[in-house]
């Protein structure tokens, strides 16, 4: 399986894949629907607030 994330508009139902993604969100794939609404998935990044000993971020 391959991970894609959804672009498009939330509430479209895909029925060969009983699914209704959510925008933005990831999903694991057999195969990419081929509508255009779907993008390969980037590897997880941190965000730069994320960064461990970075000052002025909340540990509490």
């Amino acid at each position: 399986m391959q991970r894609y994330t959804y672009i498009g508009e939330a509430g479209r139902y895909y029925p060969q894949l009983g699914l209704t993604p959510e925008t933005g969100e990831t999903y694991d794939l057999e195969r990419n629907p081929g509508d255009g609404l779907w993008e390969t998935a980037k590897a997880a990044t941190k965000k730069t607030g994320d960064r461990p000993g970075k000052e002025g971020g909340s540990d509490a």
